[in-house]
């Protein structure tokens, strides 16, 4: 009898070879493996119009409001915070904010925010604020993605920070109201020309009727009217950014902007002011409760190329 074993050498035909690769390729995406799940960098590059025409410190804004007034640009600044990628099946994954200095707090979620800056100086903006900071960067988990969404506004644990001594860009006065107020999550100043009763519009979007322990010294737990704005686009997977427009011709439709009819100059988020009406029907939000409008979303931001938002 034959005692020496002799060994036998399997070997799959090139068709199951396959089917065993699509196998093990299904495992491992299925335990987390993969590159999908292979950190995609995100940004949002941000640019101001008036309808199609650049917006800018050193021209003039014609056609604004309800009265198609003249106007020059004193200030845009808005923070961005809570920036999400949303997938065709309404998955949501958070963007992490990268750390740049002076204009983004590392974070994802309600930890991170950053400042856009679109008010160069000159002529009538903000000498005290020179530069400039167009865009949002940050990194998220791979995916399929088909929009982005983001808020308008500073996180509740970040707002009421005492400004001196606070973290860029939390750290900018003219931005701040006061502890128990917070930022200004939007501020927008416009000139218009003569005839006016006033000299600046402005739109200062932020939380009022915020309460706590201590809303004097930041110690806020609820606002009354958070005035956080939600903004959902189209995604653009293969694009290296996403190109975002605010559009002023939007954002002061319907708007009177060479009068104030009632309290503060222009729309600073008071609930009954009547120059907030259209301003927080153009901004998506309930100008009673501070939350976004279950019907009518925000008209200021688009892509570029667009004509409105999701």
């Amino acid at each position: 009898m034959n005692t020496h074993f002799k060994p036998f050498a399997f070997r799959l035909s090139p068709l199951r070879s396959a089917a065993a690769a699509v196998l093990g390729a299904s495992l491992l995406a299925a335990c987390g493996g993969g590159g999908g799940d292979s950190p995609q960098a995100v940004k949002l590059q941000f640019a101001a119009l008036n309808g199609s025409s650049a917006v800018s410190c050193t021209g003039s804004l014609s056609g604004l409001g309800s009265t198609a007034a003249s106007a020059k640009l004193q200030d845009l600044r808005f923070y961005v915070s809570e920036v999400e990628l949303v997938d065709a099946k309404g998955n949501v994954t958070p963007v992490k904010l990268d750390a740049v200095t002076n204009w983004q707090i590392a974070g994802s979620g309600a930890a991170g925010v950053a400042l856009v800056d679109l008010a160069a100086a000159g002529e009538a903006c903000d000498a005290t604020s020179p530069e400039t900071h167009t865009e949002v960067v940050g990194s998220a988990d791979g995916g399929d993605y088909t929009k982005v969404r983001f808020k308008i506004g500073v996180p509740l644990a970040l707002n009421h920070s005492n400004v001196v001594g606070a973290a860029a860009p939390l750290d900018i006065a003219a931005l701040n109201w006061s502890w128990a107020g917070g930022r200004k999550f939007l501020n927008i100043e416009v000139n218009a020309d003569a005839p006016t009763t006033l000299t600046t519009f402005n739109v200062h979007l932020g939380s009022t009727g915020c309460t706590g322990s201590s809303p004097a010294t930041g110690l806020v737990d609820t606002c009354a009217r958070p005035d956080r704005m939600t903004v959902e686009l189209a995604f653009d997977r293969k694009a290296s950014a996403q190109n975002v427009v605010i559009d002023l011709a939007q954002l002061f439709q319907g708007v009177d902007i060479t009068q104030n009819i009632n309290g503060a100059p222009g729309c600073m988020s008071g609930a009954t002011d009547s120059e907030c009406v259209p301003v927080f029907s153009n901004l998506g939000l309930d100008q009673s409760t501070g939350l976004p409008l279950s019907t009518t979303a925000q008209r200021i931001f688009r892509l570029a190329g667009s004509t409105g938002a999701l």
